[in-house]
This record gives structure tokens, C-alpha cells and sequence, in this order.
């Protein structure tokens, strides 16, 4: 369930404004997920901002106390969540939008847990959100991504992308998109297509 190889797959480019990066694995916390389970769709399969579950379904530890699941949101999530934000806002400040591209990768097999059993997976997904991506945005990597002759699709295996929380169907400044890939299996294969495909697209959007 970890996104192996982000660091090599996401090299820093000259092109971005910045990045914020996750110290530690999802294991621990899970920034991606809403806060709250009641809002969080995956909490039914005990991956919810705190995992209780592994991707075969195991026990991974037991439900947090209250008290214990506040620690945890204290201690990585909501400083998190607050980098992003004030990076987010430094970017509009300066150039009057922000594009965020969230980065992951994941195994070429599908895992258990995952809602998309599909055995064809393409080598990178574009996760989007109805309210904050721009069709241009999306068109931009696909464009690039096929041009290096590598196999991509939108919100397949994975859909969505990460919002800032603050600025969540509130604000149109901040677009997001998330770029995934199998790198688990493929890193080498992907690898300089990352690089390329993120300079691209983003060379494109400007």
C-alpha cells in the first residue's frame, strides 16, 4: 500500500513552484483521506486517515481511542494539510493560480482492497476533480504522456485528486490533478517518462 519509488519518479523539475512532500508512510496517516470517516468512503474497509486494516483485509492494529486518533491528526495531518495550504497561497500571491499536481505510484497487479480489480492497467493514470481540474490541465499530460508512446487513462484505477482543504469548492485558483503510476513493477520504465511528462504538461499549461 506505499507509493514506492515517488522520489525517483517525481524528480524535483525547473518548472514547479515548490512541493510538499509526506514524511513518513500512509501507514501512519493517510493525508489523503478526509479527516473525518464519516466523510471518508474507504474508513468501511478500515483505511480511513488511520489505517486499521491491511490491503489484504488483516488486522493492522486496532481502532485508535479518540484521544489516539487526535494525536495522530495533530502530529501529520493537519501540518500537513497547513504546508500545503500556505504554499498554495504563496503561489496564487505570486502568479494569481496554483496548479497541484499530487504524485503517486502504484502496483501493476491490483491489490485486494481496490475498488478496480481490472487486470489491463495503463502505465499512468490522471486522477481529476469535477470542480478544481481544467480540462486543458488533464488534456495537457495526456498529450504528453502519449507522445512518449506509454498508455494512460483518467480516474482508472484511481479516481480523484487532492484539494486543498481550505480552498475545497470554495475557490477556483487552486487546480488539481493527480498523476499516478505502476512504479512498484515498471520504475525504470517510467521513469524518464515522469520527467518529461511533468515538464510537458506543465510547459503546456502555462
Amino acid at each position: 500500500m506505499t507509493d514506492a519509488y515517488t522520489d525517483e519518479l517525481f524528480p524535483v523539475t525547473s518548472v514547479e513552484a515548490g512541493r510538499v512532500v509526506f514524511p513518513v508512510s500512509r501507514l501512519v496517516c493517510d493525508v489523503e483521506r478526509f479527516s473525518s470517516d464519516d466523510d471518508e468512503p474507504m474508513a468501511a474497509h478500515g483505511m480511513g486517515v488511520v489505517y486499521t486494516r491491511t490491503s489484504l483485509g488483516e488486522l493492522l492494529r486496532s481502532d485508535p481511542t479518540p484521544l489516539e486518533r487526535q494525536h495522530i491528526l495533530d502530529r501529520w495531518y493537519w501540518p500537513h494539510h497547513l504546508k500545503l495550504e500556505r504554499l498554495v497561497n504563496e503561489v496564487i500571491a505570486r502568479a494569481g493560480q496554483c496548479i497541484i499536481i499530487d504524485c503517486h505510484s502504484f502496483p501493476s497487479i491490483a491489490l485486494p482492497y481496490e475498488m478496480d480489480k481490472s487486470k489491463a492497467r495503463p502505465d499512468i493514470c490522471i486522477g481529476t476533480d469535477l470542480f478544481h481540474t481544467l480540462l486543458f490541465l488533464s488534456d495537457a499530460l495526456i498529450a504528453a504522456v502519449k507522445e512518449l508512446n506509454f498508455s494512460v487513462a483518467v480516474n482508472v484505477p484511481f479516481a480523484g485528486a487532492l484539494v486543498s482543504w481550505v480552498k475545497r469548492r470554495t475557490s477556483l485558483r487552486p487546480r488539481e490533478m493527480s498523476a499516478n503510476n505502476p512504479g512498484c513493477v515498471k520504475k525504470r520504465k517510467n521513469l524518464k517518462c515522469r520527467e518529461n511528462c511533468l515538464d510537458n504538461a506543465s510547459l503546456a499549461s502555462n
